[in-house]
């Protein structure tokens, strides 16, 4: 029920050899005998892979080690492609690769590492290339997997994902089995970290830690053999940051009215835009509407937004590029200037108006990403770039203990006072970092933040240099929504279906607050966000294959595109017709109440009014109200149970398909049981082959699931 550990392929000899590498590696030349190239990478989509990694960077160079760090995509192909020879290279070492992996999607790997992903998972690697001498694999080895002194390639890999998906941890397992099944080397077990673990990642992170740096001891005669001992040991900053002196920019941010359109110049003080080649654009929002209930408990706002001209000499607004039915929208948020002037006021021995400079430092270690080029503020970081309301992870607690130590650092003298204070301050974060059940009960349970981590810690906060700004936070990750309507060739706005998450805890006196939830709910009309459109997990069959759609809650916000994508066409009137040869479209919607957080219920009404043979409705409330129709709770799974001779209908009859989007908890598997009923009940099979079928159905496609947590 916790952390995994899956045991290593078998590390022994090759037994027999024979064809099947690449014609470079027919001839391969002994490796000489020099340590490894060390490579630690990550695949990473929201942080917490990528957090992992630095932490075994962290001990490597804490220890000396020359070591490439970066994502997949960046370092970790480069450590593939020369161990596989796929790319002239003079370095005939060992490639030792070091890996943290996430899942998203439906089994997906993360942006980062899909350009990895393909390389190994493409038919220019053959089974055995990895391995020293080329040789294919024997029938008494079909994991592929070389010896530790022969094969070129030696990995140690991580997953991170959570096991209320059904996909959990895919990516890891697969890539696993698949450079065993190359010859790489498996010098450690796999390990997959849960997030549904009492104790989070590090249950399974931390095992995984103390055998790499075993590994690393053993490899490289380094003297430590375990993380902790990296903590007191200096480290140097991972960029240089200078104070510049204040210049005046040619191409400040500013935000003007022009024809009562929003024009943005970029620059040193507006949002934060990484480069263009990443995809993201400045959107300016339209439309900020509330659509449910005033006395509803949950606030869902129903946001349009536009692109923002950034040029004042082209101010006309510009159309969306072409997005599909099941796509998303990645927004980068802000944090709020309640947090942000509670936090300056934490660090009051910093000044939040002085310009810096931030430079690479360690060759090894990437350039700082997406800054302003006039150089941006600390406030102007506290702001746009470092994720101040996030809970912090473990690695925050080491920085912290570091910084308040002064290990590495020219701190300055404290009062007898503060002394005493710091003194409990260190210890305390040493417990959190030896001990993950007190870590888990101080930040994971309450939700407690960065920024109030920090005011419970003044005086080690007080230590903070600009220097280590970079080592202690980490950058805001984006945040992905369904697009909620349809832009099939471009269009001039796009909606988006979001649930603002406030909560209270009973450990916290300040309600949590979703940190990118609660800066779109707080944005009015004509306010400036950044975003990113980016092809959803979902594929979309052809409109003459039936659907059964199961959105309960802002799950069914990706339905809404799609189903008018399938049944109306737009023309240039604004009028809608029936598609030719569309198939019938069945869609379940769940909510609470039917007049407090029915999304989108005038479309599907009047939907169902203009196509009634290929659009059909049906609804299930958890608090229904005496006038509703419906008297006990009902849930997505109970209608499908319900409907099950029109589902086993439309899957079995009309070659139809599956797509349920929503929460990741217990939705998606009662909706599994449900379909499994149905075709049990009314299509004749028992419950092994419909299980198997549903089983063969994820694989192709037929059966999709995109869920979030």
């Amino acid at each position: 029920p916790h952390s995994t550990m899956v045991p290593p392929c078998n590390n022994g000899e090759e037994s027999g050899t024979g064809g099947g590498g690449t014609s470079s590696q027919l001839h391969h030349p002994e490796p000489a005998r020099q340590p490894p190239q060390l490579t630690i990478a990550y695949g990473s989509e929201t942080g917490v892979a990528q957090d992992a990694a630095l932490t075994l960077y962290n001990f490597a160079r804490s220890h000396g080690l020359n070591c490439r760090f970066g994502s997949l995509d960046e370092v970790g192909i480069v450590a593939l492609e020369t161990a596989a020879d796929c790319l002239p290279s003079n370095d005939l070492r060992q490639q030792l690769l070091i890996a943290a992996c996430s899942t998203t999607g439906q089994g997906d790997p993360p942006a980062n590492m899909r350009k990895f992903w393909r390389l190994a998972m493409s038919r220019r690697l053959t089974q055995g290339c990895l391995h020293g001498n080329g040789s294919s694999q024997s029938a008494n080895n079909p994991h592929g997997n070389g010896d530790s002194a022969t094969a070129r390639l030696r990995f140690c890999l991580i997953g991170f994902g959570d096991s209320s998906y059904l996909q959990y941890n895919f990516v890891a397992k697969k890539l696993h089995r698949r450079l065993c099944l190359l010859g790489a080397n498996s010098a450690c077990p796999l390990a997959l970290a849960n997030d549904q673990d009492e104790l989070g990642p590090d249950q399974a992170f931390l095992p995984f830690a103390e055998t790499v740096s075993a590994l690393l001891t053993d490899t490289f005669s380094v003297r430590c053999a375990c993380v902790g001992s990296c903590l007191d040991a200096p480290l140097p900053p991972l960029y240089r940051v200078e104070a510049i002196a204040a210049e005046k920019s040619t191409d400040s941010t500013h935000t003007t009215a022009a024809n009562q359109v929003v024009v943005v110049v970029v620059g040193a003080d507006g949002p934060r835009l990484p480069p263009p080649e990443t995809g993201y654009q400045l959107a300016r929002i339209v439309a900020n509407k509330r659509v449910t209930a005033e006395d509803h408990f949950q606030d869902t706002r129903l946001i349009t937004l536009s692109p923002a001209p950034t040029s004042a000499e082209s101010p006309s607004p510009t159309l969306w590029s072409p997005f599909q039915p099941g796509d998303v929208l990645q927004v980068l948020p802000s944090n709020s200037q309640s947090a942000v002037s509670s936090l300056l006021s934490t660090l009051s021995h910093l000044d939040p108006e002085t310009r810096l400079r931030v430079s690479q430092s360690d060759p090894n270690f990437p350039p700082p990403p997406d800054l302003p080029p006039a150089g941006p503020t600390l406030r102007w970081l506290l702001t746009n770039y470092f994720d101040i309301s996030c809970v912090p992870r473990r690695s925050f607690f080491e920085t912290l203990r570091r910084i308040a130590m002064g290990i590495g650092d020219e701190v300055a003298t404290t009062t007898e006072e503060d002394s005493s204070r710091l003194d409990m301050e260190i210890e305390r974060l040493g417990e959190f970092v030896r001990d993950v059940d007190e870590l888990a009960a101080y930040c994971n349970r309450p939700r407690r933040t960065v920024a109030e981590t920090l005011r419970d810690f003044p005086v080690s906060a007080s230590r903070i240099r600009l220097s280590r700004l970079f080592d202690l936070l980490r950058p805001i990750q984006p945040r992905s929504f369904s697009i909620a309507s349809l832009g099939q060739s471009g269009c001039s706005s796009l909606d988006l279906l979001v649930a603002v998450v406030r909560y209270k805890s009973k450990l916290m006196s300040e309600p949590r607050l979703g940190l990118c939830s609660n800066y779109l709910a707080s944005a009015g009309p004509g306010s400036v966000v950044t975003v990113r459109l980016q092809r959803g997990t979902l594929r979309v069959p052809p409109v003459d294959v039936p659907l059964v759609l199961v959105g309960p809650g802002t799950g069914i916000a990706p339905f809404r595109g799609l189903v008018q994508q399938r049944h109306g066409v737009v023309n240039g009137q604004g009028d809608e017709a029936p598609a030719a040869g569309s198939a019938q479209t069945l869609v379940f919607f769940g909510c609470r109440h039917p007049e407090k957080d029915f999304y989108f219920q005038s479309d599907w009404l009047e939907w169902s009014r203009l196509w009634p043979d290929k659009f059909q409705l049906a609804t299930a409330f958890s608090r229904p109200t005496s006038d509703s129709g419906q008297q006990t709770k009902c849930y997505v799974q109970d209608r499908i149970r319900e409907l099950g001779a029109d589902v086993a209908k439309l899957l079995l009859l009309g070659g139809g398909a599956v797509i349920v989007a929503g929460s990741s908890g217990a939705m998606p598997r009662e909706v599994l049981s449900a379909v499994q009923a149905a075709l049990t009940v009314h299509g004749g099979f028992d419950e092994a082959e419909a299980a198997g079928m549903l089983a063969e159905w994820q694989r192709t496609g037929r059966y999709q699931m995109e869920t979030w947590s």
